[in-house]
């Protein structure tokens, strides 16, 4: 009998790991606050300390070098940054709707956009709580996920990418219009329709993605990779070979768990929920 020591995991000060060749979530689990803690304090300096140099030794943005200061001889050309462009295609798509409340007029036009616009960055941060709520998972997770075995959440992710890229364009529908030599009213109306229909059918595709993916990877594991050999049978009948995966590789597609309340197809045998804490 040969017997066969496992090797101690080297210390890693990655929050994660991608998952491949036997890792597995209590190997990563050892307690390494303090080295989180340096690295965070560590990108803390180098962030603040970057700005304030450039602040001392480099000129940014010298708005007098290239413009009058008189706010009517701005160009029109100005356009909000990244970060807020979508709160200002919020809007710019919104029509000038307006109620009458104990005779103070409301701005819906404006009050609606305030109030999506913190939604739309509090739903990113919540999310990974509202996905522990729905499929119970309350675990520590140290391996890092597919995108494809975690369809859902790829696919809101995908999802609110989308919304973000067409409020964006919104934000810029005047520079939208001048360049495609269209009207402004065209440009809204067909921001407003996208804004609709476009994150839903990306939700929809991108899960179907991830799932054909999924099917896929079970086809490699259960019947291996494609050679491009064709061998012909004794009774005269032509199959491709194929050629098994290594044991890395069925670790890497495989070891992973599905919500069942997400997207699992089968029903879970007791044995499963009492794996998964179910």
């Amino acid at each position: 009998m040969t017997a066969v020591e496992r090797p101690t995991p080297v210390e890693r000060p990655d929050a994660a790991e991608r998952p491949g060749k036997g890792e597995r979530v209590a190997d990563w689990f050892d307690g390494r606050l303090g080295v989180h803690t340096a690295k965070a304090g560590g990108f803390f300096f180098l962030v603040f300390g970057v700005p304030t140099l450039l602040a001392a030794v480099a000129t940014i943005n010298p708005v007098w070098a290239y413009g009058p200061f008189r706010a009517d001889q701005v160009s029109t050309r100005a356009q909000p940054d990244w970060y807020l462009g979508f709160a200002e295609g919020l809007v710019r798509i919104m029509p000038g709707w307006e109620v009458t409340l104990w005779g103070h007029t409301l701005a819906l036009g404006v009050l609606i956009p305030v109030v999506a616009f913190p939604l739309l960055l509090a739903f990113i941060g919540v999310y990974p709580f509202l996905e522990a709520r729905f499929t119970g998972d309350k675990r520590e997770h140290h391996i890092l996920d597919r995108p494809r075995n975690r369809p859902v959440r790829t696919a809101i992710g995908a999802a609110w990418i989308s919304v973000y890229l067409i409020l964006l364009a919104g934000g810029g529908n005047d520079i939208v219009a001048t360049r495609l030599h269209l009207s402004v009213n065209t440009v809204t109306w067909a921001i407003r329709i996208a804004l609709l229909v476009v994150p839903v059918a990306v939700f929809v595709v991108t899960r179907r993605i991830c799932l054909g993916l999924q099917l896929r990877d079970r086809e490699l594991v259960l019947h291996g990779r494609e050679t491009g050999v064709i061998k012909r049978l004794p009774h005269g009948e032509y199959v491709e070979v194929h050629e098994p995966l290594s044991r890395a590789q069925v670790h890497s597609l495989t070891a992973h768990e599905r919500p069942g309340e997400l997207v699992e197809h089968e029903p879970r045998t007791t044995t499963d929920k009492q794996v998964t804490g179910g």
